[in-house]
């Protein structure tokens, strides 16, 4: 007699179930046998060896290049730095770039000009003592923005003290402006306080 397609697809849900249900037997049979469980545990061990035996290997290769194999990252990795911040501000240099920030563009003002659009331009880097008070209130043109080309023929003495490209930089600066430590020292003139790391 023939079955419907109900049935049928019941017949075939069923067998599938029983199919399923005989590989999952066959395979807690063969996790539980010990013989198998051994060769897993051999495989696992020699997987192990492997793996100490290239560190090994490592280790006397970094060891016959001089690497510092104490260190995880090794010797010749640099340390990070902290960029263009350099250390922490203390608070009495903070005072200072707050009366110095409030000053006009000290390059425009030998000049016989006034901008008092600013940036604070760290003189001697930005990690010695007073590192952060040493510091000089430069507008854009003056402190790392070169003047476009048009504009160099109608201001041809403005010179940028970080060159970009063959432009500016710390010579041509000085050369127009003075040196920056003379500077500076008007600069603490002009905000009415001693210089603190003198």
């Amino acid at each position: 007699m023939p079955r419907s397609p109900e049935e049928k697809r019941k017949r075939q849900l069923q067998k599938a179930k029983e199919s399923q249900e005989r590989q999952r037997q066959k395979q807690r049979a063969k996790l539980n046998d010990p013989v198998y469980q051994e060769k897993l545990r051999a495989k696992q061990r020699a997987a192990q060896e492997r793996a100490a035996q290239r560190a090994r290997e490592r280790h006397q290769e970094k060891l016959a290049n001089g690497v510092n194999t104490l260190s995880k990252k090794g010797s010749k990795q640099k340390k990070a730095s902290k960029g263009l911040k350099g250390r922490s501000i203390t608070a009495a240099e903070k005072r200072y770039q707050d009366l110095i920030g409030q000053l006009p563009c000290k390059a425009c003002q030998k000049q016989g000009r006034t901008n008092s659009v600013t940036s604070l331009h760290h003189v001697h880097g930005r990690t010695k003592p007073w590192a952060h008070a040493m510091v000089l209130p430069l507008c854009a043109h003056h402190h790392d923005t070169p003047l476009e080309k048009e504009l160099r023929d109608r201001y041809p003495n403005v010179y940028p003290v970080h060159a970009k490209g063959s432009y500016g930089g710390k010579s041509a600066f000085e050369k127009e402006y003075g040196a920056q430590d003379d500077l500076l020292v008007e600069v603490y003139e002009s905000i009415g306080e001693e210089i603190p790391w003198c």
